[in-house]
């Protein structure tokens, strides 16, 4: 997968391990855990690792640059900048640890299937940006010194709105000029933004949400990154969190015509004696366009049935078109 294609030579998509739940409370994997589970990742050849200095609060990084040591080299890091928030202090990552398994199965306990997995929000470590070139910069070295390294693959502005001004770019521009970071890329909440920042020519590389569930930016946005050069990185491929939910609610759940839509991809998927999980691979490895696709790995058993989704040979295309054809029935407006 270090080049950017699976071992079956034929798979232009790379898996990336997302690291939005390293570390987290909501897994409890931290320390030698995580540790195991990053070198099982580059095992497994995985070398693209994808977090954010706002993930747990630094805690993400922390981990994954303790994680690599000596194999940092061999992966490309992609870490984001632009929110606000305070990082913990030893004592509270301590105690956090000890309480994750805890909290973990508590959440769990309570959590809503039709809910979903949010990316970020609105809330908490996501309730406030700041994108200028004073707290970029703070930003920069305090990831460096948590990832245990002197430069940044990938740096992406995290969740901007609107494009950046140009005081702020003349910053990040300096810092790839330095060696801090090697090159500059943005990781959107939202698929409405990428047009302008498509067209900025700032990035060359954009984070933004797609899969089966939410598939808009195929006509949207690929095109048009594709005439930009602009590498796509992919997340929210298994539905952030839908695809394991079991039924529907009333219809008046923000998520319920999704949740009907998963049992229907659920009832292609067990025709052809595979998981939902396989088919929304199949149907992303099918797209030209996709280089690097995300998935927030959080455990050994994960991250290896999702190694294994990604190396099964590539489906047919009359398959791709019946999922094709079940999407399109999905976001065609009811009749009246």
């Amino acid at each position: 997968m270090g080049d950017g294609n699976l071992s079956s030579g034929t798979q232009r998509a790379r898996l990336g391990f997302g690291c939005v739940k390293l570390g987290s409370i909501s897994t409890g994997d931290a320390g030698r855990g995580a540790t195991r589970l990053i070198h099982a990742a580059v095992d497994a050849g995985v070398t693209f690792f994808d977090t954010a200095d706002a993930y747990g609060a630094g805690i993400s990084e922390r981990i994954l640059g303790q994680g690599l040591g000596s194999r940092r080299a061999t992966v490309i890091v992609a870490t984001k900048a632009g929110y606000i928030f305070r990082e913990r202090r030893p004592l509270e990552r301590a105690v956090r640890r000890v309480a994750a398994p805890v909290i973990g199965k508590l959440r769990s306990a309570v959590q809503s299937p039709s809910a979903g997995i949010p990316h970020g929000g609105s809330s908490g470590a996501y309730a406030a940006q700041d994108f200028s070139p004073a707290h970029l910069r703070r930003a920069v070295d305090d990831s460096l010194h948590r990832l245990g390294t002197d430069y940044i693959d990938v740096l992406q502005l995290h969740g901007p709105a609107t494009v950046c001004p140009d005081e702020t770019f003349e910053l990040l521009d300096e810092l790839v000029r330095v060696g801090k970071v090697r090159e500059l890329g943005v990781g959107l909440e939202h698929v409405d933004h990428a047009a302008a920042w498509l067209s900025s020519g700032r990035v060359t590389r954009m984070q933004l949400p797609f899969g089966i569930l939410d598939p808009e930016a195929r006509a949207s946005v690929f095109p048009v990154a594709e005439r930009c050069g602009v590498e796509l990185i992919l997340r929210g491929i298994f539905g952030s969190g839908l695809f394991n939910a079991e039924s529907a609610g009333d219809g008046t759940g923000p998520n319920d015509a999704k949740i009907r839509f998963v049992m229907q991809l659920r009832t292609l998927a067990e025709s052809h004696g595979v998981t939902v999980h396989q088919l929304a691979v199949w149907w992303i490895l099918a797209q030209p366009e996709a280089r690097t696709v995300l998935v927030g790995i959080n455990s050994l058993d994960h991250l290896m049935s999702t190694v294994r989704y990604f190396e099964t040979p590539l489906a047919d295309a009359s398959l791709v078109a019946a999922i094709d054809d079940l999407i399109v029935s999905h976001n065609s407006p009811d009749p009246q």
